[in-house]
């Protein structure tokens, strides 16, 4: 009986909370992933990425902020491998699209990053440089309580090395109050 009834209450604080996206909140989160894949062939490779952000509403429903992205890369073939890595700093703005006291919110998201990346591995080859992204992304955000959501997106990233693609994200955001 008491988990049911610990159930319903969690239940109803989610259902009718709602938002801080009112001008003059903070916005701290991110992201983050670790994959590992293993092939039969003696083959593998490890990927960890990670995404945090700082903002502030400047507006109802508009955040801007900065943020940075790091991502490491090993692949592995027989005995030998190549590791990439890079770091991009940036800006963003975010608009949420639906009504602010929903506990279900859609985000739309621009933002540009710009930073050096690096590889290194057989025979020793070391190749780096300078890139740069515009990034378009939206995706549903679930606000579990006044302070917290969830959020999922699906970004286009444009390359300045023209290697444009999708990027999908789960992350968690901190909303707090002025």
């Amino acid at each position: 009986m008491k988990v049911y009834l610990s159930f319903l209450l969690l239940l109803c604080c989610t259902l009718t909370a709602h938002a801080q996206l009112e001008q003059g909140t903070w916005l701290v989160g991110g992201s983050g992933s670790f994959s590992k894949i293993q092939n039969d062939n003696n083959t593998s490779n490890t990927t960890i990425y990670t995404n945090p952000r700082i903002g502030y509403f400047v507006a109802d429903k508009l955040s801007t902020g900065v943020q940075a992205i790091y991502s490491y890369q090993i692949n592995r073939f027989g005995g030998r491998g190549l590791n990439d890595h890079s770091l991009l700093f940036g800006a963003f703005a975010r608009y949420f699209l639906l009504n602010k006291e929903q506990p279900l919110n859609l985000v739309s998201e621009l933002g540009y990053y710009y930073g050096y990346y690096g590889s290194d591995g057989v025979y020793n080859i070391v190749n780096s440089g300078k890139h740069s992204y515009i990034s378009l992304a939206i995706g549903p955000t679930f606000f579990i309580n006044s302070a917290i959501g969830i959020e999922s997106t699906i970004s286009y990233l444009f390359n300045s090395a023209q290697n444009n693609g999708l990027h999908l994200t789960i992350g968690i955001n901190v909303y707090l109050f002025n």
